[in-house]
């Protein structure tokens, strides 16, 4: 029997030769315990902001709100602060009445009222952030209001990438990273999302604003500004004026041959101090307009965007933030949708929008946004060719030049594609306004266009103005093309004004190019319906005068040619038309006329073609 079992156990473990180095099997983890939902009532008195009953975790509370007697009734709770890594969701429903929270600081001072659903609809705090405790006054915000209510708190981990509430002052804001997307919520209607960003500090060596705008040839210009950047294209007469005294550093005094007196060398070009440019990027929210604002430290608002639609998100690029300073807040709210009474915020307690902010690259070509005003055009560089983007929705650019001397100008604005692009030259009016001089949108979508013989006056501002074209959409003209992908380039080439050309604009009487005897000028028609008024001043002649007036004919634009003579009250009236003529061939018109003031007029005879190529001449002789 024992040499039955020695031999049996020594199969068994010749069986199993591992058995006793083996582990344990590992036992399955445990399911992540759920914190309890405490139910609990609201426990009078918690009339003030002592009595608040402390919600130290997940609860449902149920409450009422009494019936106003000589004081209307409210509850207060506090919300202990387990610290930055805890997020609390506060709701309340109420049927009877219109229901609203107030949420205060640890002290009792107001920090922000949530009341945008209305009677019976209940309201919600929603990722309010737990690094310190908070209270929460539930109330009838409706006069008389009264009944019972259900509160409800969930203590949630804060998500990352995610705003935290309250952040609707500079000093609450949510520090944002450049280039890194962050979602925010705006979950009640008077709801405002600060958030700061952070820029690089300027490299050393780069000018400061104010000595950029001193000592730099290129003027620096910051938003909103109207000072002209020098250099070829826009650089005022009185620009290069010398200074008394030459600032600190900017050059250095030697004697100057054997009579003692000194003389400055020339300095360096102090390099201009570009600002700092960034786009951004925000997706749209169901049932929200939103609105967009930038400031600086000061709080000031220097960039403001809406989308135009509900529920369309907002993409602008190159906002120029004010130089010299590094930290900037973005603020996202509702924006006003609506007139009068019937003016609303949307708001949305569930669908998060997603900002993303990133530097662009700062070069003195770019537009500096916002320059959708007069006040706020971007000066032209003196390299001649700029760079900008059609964004946001129905955006609009003011571009600024100026000159020295008289010149000639051609304007090319490039086709981008999904817009139908505009572009045209305006002056400001003393009452702030703009009006249109000229206006060329020749060409459609993807298409570029072009101004030609633009006259700029000696040191005078020249506006141009860039814009998308309005189209049709749902039986209402809309201007609602954008590509923020894809930027225009504005190219504006300069010549001397020699007294040879027209002198764009000169659509109107008021505005005709001037034109002597026996002097010949070219013109260009162009753009469409392009029309060449010209001022003929025989007013000082003691006798009638026999006028002859040719204009020659260009490929592919049928010229007429009329004389006008301008009555007393400065309407032209009509003298003679001549307007037989057919492709290249010329038109003539020959007319003894009174002394007075006249005009020529050269256009298309169908108001249809152009053709900025090609010149005709006009000229002015007196008859034989």
């Amino acid at each position: 029997m024992r040499r039955f079992l020695l031999i049996f156990s020594a199969a068994l473990a010749l069986a199993c030769p591992n058995k006793e180095s083996s582990p344990p099997a590992a036992a399955p983890p445990e399911p992540a315990a759920v914190p309890a939902v405490v139910q609990m009532n609201e426990g009078e008195p918690n009339d003030t902001a002592p009595t608040a009953k402390t919600l130290p975790g997940d609860a449902v509370v149920t409450g009422e709100i009494s019936a106003p007697g000589k004081k209307a009734d409210e509850d207060y709770f506090r919300l202990e602060g387990p610290g930055e890594g805890k997020v609390a969701d506060f709701s309340v429903e109420a049927a009877d009445f219109d229901v609203a929270l107030e949420l205060l600081d640890r002290d009792g001072n107001h920090v922000a009222v949530f009341n945008s659903e209305g009677h019976g609809r209940g309201e919600r705090l929603a990722r309010l952030g737990l690094a310190v405790p908070y209270l929460v006054r539930v109330y009838a915000a409706n006069k008389g209001g009264h009944g019972a209510y259900t509160a409800r708190v969930t203590f949630v981990d804060a998500a990352a990438g995610e705003e935290r509430e309250p952040n609707h002052r500079p000093v609450d804001a949510t520090a944002v990273t450049l280039g890194q997307p962050i979602q925010g919520y705006l979950a009640d209607k008077a709801d405002e999302d600060w958030f700061r960003f952070e820029v690089p500090v300027p490299a050393p060596g780069v000018a400061s604003p104010a000595a950029s705008q001193e000592a730099a040839t290129v003027a620096a210009v910051s938003p909103g500004s109207q000072e002209a950047a020098a250099g070829p294209l826009v650089v005022p007469a009185q620009a290069a004026a010398p200074q008394s005294e030459p600032p600190a550093g900017s050059a250095s005094l030697e004697p100057a041959g054997n009579d003692g007196e000194q003389q400055a060398l020339d300095a360096p070009p102090v390099p201009r101090a570009l600002p700092a440019l960034v786009a951004l990027d925000i997706s749209g929210v169901p049932s929200v307009r939103l609105q967009v604002e930038l400031t600086n430290e000061a709080e000031a608002i220097f960039f403001t965007a809406r989308s135009r639609e509900i529920g369309e998100g907002i993409q602008v690029r190159n906002v120029a933030l004010r130089p010299g300073e590094t930290t900037f807040f973005v603020t996202v709210k509702s924006a006003w949708v609506g007139a009068g009474k019937d003016a609303r915020r949307g708001h949305n307690l569930d669908a998060p929008y997603t900002l993303t902010l990133s530097l662009e690259e700062s070069t003195d070509n770019v537009e500096l946004e916002s320059n959708d005003e007069l006040a706020k055009a971007t000066p032209f560089s003196a390299t001649g060719t700029m760079r900008g983007f059609f964004s946001p929705k129905a955006d609009t650019d003011f571009y600024l030049l100026r000159y020295d001397a008289p010149m000639l100008l051609k304007v090319e604005l490039s086709g981008v594609d999904r817009v139908d692009s505009v572009l045209a030259v305006v002056r400001a009016l003393e009452t702030g306004k703009e009006e249109v001089l000229l206006r060329a949108n020749d060409g459609e979508v993807d298409e570029g266009e072009l101004v030609v013989n633009l006259a700029a006056e000696a040191g005078k501002d020249l506006f141009l103005k860039v814009e998308g074209a309005t189209r049709k959409v749902g039986g209402k003209w809309v201007r609602d093309q954008e590509n923020p992908e894809q930027p225009y380039t504005l190219t504006v080439s300069a010549r001397p004004d020699e007294g040879l050309d027209e002198r764009e604009p000169n659509n109107s009487p008021e505005r005709a190019t001037p034109i002597s005897f026996g002097r010949p000028l070219r013109g260009l028609i162009h753009p469409r319906k392009d029309v060449d008024y010209y001022r003929v001043d025989v007013s000082d002649s003691p006798v009638k005068v026999p006028l002859k007036a040719t204009a020659s004919g260009i490929l592919k634009v049928d010229i007429a040619l009329a004389l006008f003579r301008l009555g007393d009250d400065g309407k032209p009236v009509l003298v003679q038309r001549s307007e037989s003529g057919k492709g290249d061939q010329s038109e003539t018109i020959r007319f003894t006329v009174d002394p007075g003031v006249y005009l020529l007029e050269v256009k298309d005879t169908k108001d249809w073609y152009s053709n900025f190529l090609d010149s005709y001449q006009v000229l002015l002789e007196r008859d034989q």
